[in-house]
């Protein structure tokens, strides 16, 4: 659903705040990184106060960027919408387009954002949401042959 990163915890207070749940797309590379071994990275932070995590969680962090700082925030925000009974699905790896991919560099795509959501937030995805809505014969086999149900819309936002 948080199409724009940096509203993310703009879009969990307001979802909260109304009792409405969601599902949350999240691109592996913005959750953690891999090691050279596709082991996940994460940020190492020291434990907060009690009253700033309280209000880490309130504000849910207000963006995910690709540098080590925000992968924590990312994983943080990742995790924040999961306790608040959110749903966090898969939308890849890195964004790709994944029809013009070879079924290799397709199954990294699949497999790397399935490693960083269990190692990082302990989830397995279930929904797969194709970047641009983009699929193919081989996309949808792939993502069949790891258990995952593809989810498309069918109103554009602008």
């Amino acid at each position: 659903m948080a199409r724009t990163r940096r509203y993310t915890g703009e879009i969990l207070e307001i979802l909260n705040r109304f009792q409405v749940k969601s599902i949350f797309f999240r691109v592996g590379e913005n959750v953690a990184r891999l090691d050279g071994e596709d082991r996940v990275e994460i940020a190492s932070a020291s434990a907060p106060s009690p009253e700033a995590e309280a209000d880490h969680q309130r504000r849910a962090w207000l963006s995910c960027r690709s540098t080590t700082e925000s992968w924590e925030r990312c994983r943080t925000s990742t995790r924040v919408a999961l306790d608040l009974g959110h749903l966090v699905a898969h939308h890849s790896y890195t964004h790709a387009f994944l029809p013009k991919l070879d079924a290799d560099a397709l199954a990294g795509e699949l497999d790397k954002t399935t490693r960083v959501l269990q190692q990082s937030v302990d989830v397995r995805p279930a929904i797969f949401r194709p970047p641009y809505g983009a699929l193919s014969d081989t996309v949808r086999a792939l993502v069949a042959e790891r258990g995952m149900l593809i989810m498309l819309w069918n109103i554009d936002s602008r």
